[in-house]
């Protein structure tokens, strides 16, 4: 592992071969999430009643 100087400390860099292992394994958790997620969404629609959203009028006169 390199090594760089901050402040006078040594401080450890990652290999690129961690920083990209890392970056696939967050991008892999986001998509179950959001998978999830959509799915829960499905769920909630279809089970939940129907609710109607406000709607505006406009004033009359």
């Amino acid at each position: 592992m390199k090594q760089l100087m901050r402040f006078g400390r040594r401080v450890p860099l990652p290999a690129t071969v961690q920083i990209v292992h890392d970056l696939l394994v967050m991008e892999r958790e986001d998509n179950a999430r959001k998978a999830s997620q959509a799915e829960d969404a499905g769920k909630a629609d279809r089970d939940s009643p129907y609710q109607l959203k406000d709607s505006r009028v406009p004033p009359h006169g």
